[in-house]
């Protein structure tokens, strides 16, 4: 609900972060929820943490297996890697998924405003909105009770 005097939405929970906060239960379906991100949609896991870590750990892993298979029989050779390549393989995979889940929230989901700024002061949160048709632009939004 938008109040026009104060331009303040409220919501029944704000959400920050779109990581793993960003699996929101069924159950919820009728409540009215915000998602504040301050950074890449997905959080740290899907953008620079595990997700990319592995992806770039299995190519080295292939490396050493190359350089070190002589003690197990196998005559095979490192010639060099192609960071660039790597890089945009991992990186080919995880913006999709980031823009994927962005694209969701911002419209396939009604009951859910996903907000792109950082959480500074509270209360009120104050936000800048995505592109959602179906949602007011607010100046600041607030939840009662907030947890963090």
């Amino acid at each position: 609900m938008s109040n026009s005097a104060t331009d303040i939405e409220t919501f029944d929970l704000i959400i920050v972060g779109s990581g793993s906060g960003n699996s929101i239960p069924s159950y919820l379906d009728d409540w009215k929820i915000a998602i504040v991100e301050r950074d890449v949609f997905g959080g740290t896991c899907l953008n620079r943490g595990c997700i990319p870590s592995k992806m770039f750990v299995y190519p080295a892993d292939v490396a050493v297996a190359a350089m070190t298979s002589s003690k197990l029989g196998i005559d095979t050779q490192f010639n060099g890697a192609d960071w660039s390549a790597i890089r945009d393989r991992v990186f080919g995979r995880i913006d999709p998924i980031a823009a994927g889940g962005r694209n969701y929230r911002a419209s396939g989901t009604p009951n859910v405003t996903s907000l792109y700024q950082s959480v500074v002061n509270t209360p009120p949160l104050t936000a800048s909105p995505a592109a959602k048709p179906s949602h007011s632009t607010p100046t600041s939004i607030s939840s009662d009770p907030a947890s963090v």
